[in-house]
């Protein structure tokens, strides 16, 4: 039960009664109490930040990484999550592997691509799609990170709106840290 992913758990029983029967899924959905159990069990600690990401989510979409510049410091965490257009993205993904103080230019990419080692290729592939997106040579940090179909992989029921309004106002700036288990439950960024 500790590394079952619950509310995709529930939401999968649930679309799997709709197939047999769409009363019963209807059913479920207006009788059962699961997520509420599960939204009252205790919290672990803040293992997930949620990073401002007008240009991260693309780059996520794309290669499935995470990068900012080098030296930046972070708590302990286990996942990332992408702020962007006034929404928490629906992706949560693990953090499979960290190194700071990349050489973002071609012929690091290169280097990189020639490896023995996995992270080194993925890193150099990272590159070579950020490039093509506009970031230009420099040193940065980088978080390979799971994607959809990966079973460390979370996705949350829905985005998670955040209805703060003007200048300010957004749910983070830069980062801020939560729990994966809040992010699961949350209905709006003020559950937050």
């Amino acid at each position: 039960m500790l590394n079952l992913d619950v509310p995709f758990e529930i939401r999968r029983i649930i679309e799997i009664a709709g197939y047999i029967d769409r009363d019963a899924e209807k059913w479920l959905i207006h009788t059962s109490t699961a997520m509420e159990t599960y939204a009252e069990r205790p919290i672990a600690a803040s293992d997930t930040v949620v990073m401002a990401a007008r240009s991260a989510w693309p780059l996520y979409q794309k290669c499935h990484a995470y990068v900012c510049q080098a030296g930046r410091t972070f708590r302990p965490v286990e996942r990332i999550a992408f702020y962007t257009d006034s929404v928490v993205q629906k992706d949560v993904p693990l953090v499979r592997h960290r190194r700071d103080g990349v050489d973002w230019s071609e012929a690091s990419a290169a280097s990189l691509s020639a490896s023995q080692d996995s992270n080194d290729r993925k890193i150099a592939s990272v590159i070579e799609i950020s490039r093509g997106l506009g970031w230009t040579d420099g040193v940065y940090q980088v978080f390979l990170l799971t994607r959809d179909g990966d079973p460390q992989h979370r996705s949350l029921p829905s985005p998670i709106r955040h209805q703060g309004v003007g200048r300010g106002s957004a749910f983070t700036q830069k980062q801020r840290y939560v729990s994966l288990h809040a992010l699961e439950t949350a209905v709006t960024t003020a559950d937050l």
